[in-house]
């Protein structure tokens, strides 16, 4: 398995949401979450990426916050072995 993936704590704050409103998102299947290296789930970044772009923010985040969420990020992916990577 390939791609980018969050933490629900890392999706939270990028989306200025809290941690029930999280888990609602994943509920309604606007978020997807899958299971990864094992039992570790994790959040498709490109589900959250899309929930940005069709559900737009009221005020803009402060670009600190952007550039802070970016610093944080890290490009996680998972090997063959299903181990995940940082």
């Amino acid at each position: 398995m390939t791609g980018r993936w969050m933490t629900r704590t890392a999706a939270a704050k990028r989306l200025g949401k809290t941690a029930d409103e999280i888990e609602a998102l994943i509920a309604s299947r606007e978020l997807h979450l899958q299971s990864i290296a094992g039992d570790h789930e994790a959040i498709s970044e490109a589900s959250v990426e899309r929930y940005l772009a069709e559900h737009p923010a009221e005020e803009p985040l402060p670009l600190w916050i952007e550039d802070e969420y970016r610093r944080g990020q890290g490009d996680y992916t998972t090997d063959e072995e299903g181990e995940g990577e940082q």
